[in-house]
């Protein structure tokens, strides 16, 4: 029996949900682990997760021609997830670790503390999380509004997200007692009183500020009354913050294993990510034009399938390259600082050359262009830098450490292409399944 996207119907609806969780789950595992190793930190990092969530969610919403095409399909998912995550790495989360194990510090170096109800560590993870998966979610469903935004449409919708942030970070400066911990006992988080309170301030009034501006974007939704796009924001972001919350424990049992709390946040991330993608992302009753719809007969490609995929994906595969230089010269090398100009010019040029390329291709419209929906060959020279970059700065080897997650890192990205390849071989022409 077969379903009306051009596939073979799963065995149930179940198994093909957990498809979904297990290839998201798995490329966040692997993505968000290689945060914080050298030149992976803040932004770099979440781009790096970013890209590939990116590519997985573009290649498993393309249909076969004649099916019917998914709502959140168009090459500009590539550019809104990995711009999404990548602009969430400003935050930060290390004060609040400690928190969970009842820890509040006021000087690090000198070991002195106070104890504080685990209940703010969970809170402040969740209220961090939210955002942090949810702007991917924000900018994902600008892809595919129900209804056309007019230009003072997209006014008004910036101007909440906006406006959410302004809000919370006035709440935050107006009531700063509420939002941080033994603000009056410590004079205001006086320096001399707190040494490490300057960071639990600015951690806090990040982390607040993009929880306000993912609620303004999520309120201009439900004002539309955009159902769809209110599920899949409002789904990534609350499964993130629920889902990092519950692995918190790391933090508890094991607290100096930086990298298993970071490859399950990711985990986190990816499950929210594909249960949204079954909820979301089903077929819809438009079928698949023949000829895709980012090319133009005898014209230049769309900016959808310019910048959203090809200007997004270029971005994202160097900047993981000039990452992996930077990590490599960090751990293996000691080197420090000296190489990131010389090498984020090379990495630069090497992309804007590439683009250039790419463009010109497009630009030519005798030159064949590859169709958006069959962009396997793409999606596995991404996937194999991605791993690539990843497994090089998961370095030295010979300790358990390294070893050990070098040996995971490989395990899924088998998994990974399991996962693809049997879902690739379960697609099938619609004329086929029909029996023309």
């Amino acid at each position: 029996m077969k379903d009306i996207d051009g596939m073979v119907k799963p065995a149930s609806r179940v198994r093909e949900l957990f498809f979904y969780i297990a290839l998201f789950g798995s490329v966040g595992f692997f993505g968000w682990g290689i945060r914080g190793t050298g030149g992976y930190g803040a932004i770099p990092g979440c781009v790096f997760a970013g890209i590939a969530w990116a590519m997985a969610w573009f290649l498993v919403s393309q249909v076969p021609v004649g099916a019917p095409t998914r709502r959140y399909s168009s090459g500009w998912v590539v550019l809104a997830i990995m711009v999404g995550i990548g602009i969430e790495g400003a935050h930060g989360w290390m004060q609040w670790p400690a928190w969970v194990r009842g820890v509040f510090y006021l000087n690090i170096s000198a070991g002195t503390s106070l104890p504080i109800n685990p209940a703010y560590g969970y809170l402040w993870t969740f209220i961090a999380a939210v955002p942090w998966a949810g702007m991917g979610a924000v900018l994902l469903a600008w892809t595919a509004s129900q209804q056309p935004i007019t230009p003072k449409l997209w006014v008004i919708r910036i101007a909440c997200g906006v406006g959410g942030g302004v809000i919370a970070s006035l709440l935050f400066k107006g009531l700063p007692q509420v939002f941080l911990p033994y603000y009056d006992l410590t004079n205001g988080y006086d320096p001399s009183v707190c040494v490490a309170c300057s960071r639990v301030a600015s951690d806090n009034a990040i982390a607040l500020m993009w929880l306000g501006v993912y609620c303004g974007f999520l309120a201009f939704e439900c004002g539309r009354k955009d159902w769809m796009n209110v599920k899949l924001i409002a789904i990534v972001g609350l499964l993130a913050g629920l889902t990092w919350m519950v692995f918190r424990v790391w933090n508890i049992y094991m607290p100096n294993c930086w990298r298993c709390w970071e490859t399950c946040s990711g985990l986190g991330i990816g499950i929210a990510l594909g249960v949204a993608f079954y909820v979301c992302n089903k077929p819809l009753c438009l079928p698949q034009p023949a000829v895709d719809d980012c090319v133009q007969a005898g014209r230049a490609p769309n900016p959808q399938r310019l910048a959203g995929f090809y200007l997004a994906l270029v971005v994202g595969v160097f900047w993981s390259i000039n990452g992996m230089i930077i990590g490599i010269a960090e751990n293996d090398f000691s080197i420090s600082g000296s190489l990131d100009l010389p090498v984020g010019l090379t990495c630069g040029i090497a992309g804007i050359g590439t683009f250039l390329y790419i463009y010109w291709r497009e630009k030519d419209i005798r030159a064949p262009k590859p169709d958006l929906a069959q962009s396997w060959r793409i999606y596995w020279v991404a996937f194999a830098v991605q791993l690539a970059c990843g497994l090089m700065v998961t370095t030295p080897l010979g300790t358990w450490y390294n070893d050990d997650f070098f040996a995971i890192y490989i395990a899924l990205a088998v998994l990974d292409v399991v996962l693809l390849w049997s879902w690739k071989t379960r697609q099938k022409p619609i004329d086929r399944l029909n029996g023309d």
